[in-house]
């Protein structure tokens, strides 16, 4: 079983040089899912890459609502959709997930009337789980609550494919930071714990890597892959972080998208 993790962006929202906002590409197998969607991430990474199949994925979960974590949602949909037609192919299920289902309807529907409002509702492919766990062909994905800033709806994922596990927890800072036993059940044992980590000094919003550190220490997770990491931040970000990380099932590295 192959499970990999390909990271499109590890930055903040200005992109500087070769890195990017948020964005990353889960493989499970066959199953290949984003997770975040900002359009700078998903077309640099993604759309421009000659091999890139857009069809070939199966789901995105979103975080939350900041630029450099969404956006991109419905130009993703709509060039997904017109592929199909094109390669004459059925429209497969498709899976949306983001923070609360009632609050993530409302954002898409607004994203929708303003960048593809010919869309009729009956048209929609895709599904917004009601659940906080689900399955996506052979993945299971669980979605835990984050405390990341006032007024924004925020979520972490656990995606477990076979006996593997890899943790995503967006962005969160010292307030959370300071409960982060209410984690616990969610982060704990993973291969690899993915955190926004990357903030120079503590921040009620984004952790240090010092923090992101202590957390991977306590959850037991056996690699920490720090993100989130602004341009004059990353020699000290360097002097925490293992190399690069690797495929979850074999020691082989991740293959490109």
């Amino acid at each position: 079983m192959r499970f990999n993790l390909k990271v499109l962006g590890s930055g903040i929202t200005a992109p500087f040089g070769s890195r990017l906002p948020a964005g990353y590409l889960v493989t499970a197998d066959t199953t290949r899912i984003l997770l975040e969607c900002n359009p700078i991430t998903v077309g640099a990474r993604l759309f421009v890459h000659p091999q890139f199949d857009i069809t070939s994925i199966s789901g995105i979960l979103i975080t939350h609502a900041h630029n450099d974590h969404s956006g991109g949602e419905t130009a993703f949909l709509e060039a997904f959709r017109t592929q199909h037609k094109i390669l004459d192919k059925q429209l497969p299920p498709f899976t949306l997930c983001g923070p609360s289902e009632k609050y993530f309807r409302k954002y898409l529907a607004e994203r929708l009337s303003w960048h593809w409002p010919e869309l009729d509702e009956k048209d929609h492919f895709w599904t917004i789980p009601d659940t906080n766990r689900f399955q996506l062909d052979d993945v299971c994905i669980t979605v835990f609550p984050i405390n990341h800033a006032a007024e924004m709806p925020t979520v972490g994922y656990r995606i477990q494919f076979g006996s593997k596990s890899l943790v995503y927890c967006g962005d969160f800072g010292t307030t959370q930071f300071q409960k982060a036993n209410t984690l616990d059940q969610w982060i704990s044992n993973a291969d690899l714990l993915v955190l926004d980590c990357g903030a120079p000094t503590e921040s009620p919003t984004h952790l240090t890597i010092e923090q992101g550190h202590i957390i991977k220490q306590r959850s037991l997770a056996r690699r920490l892959l720090a993100t989130h990491i602004p341009a004059h931040h990353v020699e000290n970000c360097l002097l925490y972080t293992s190399p690069s990380p690797r495929d979850l099932s074999t020691s082989r590295m991740p293959s490109s998208a």
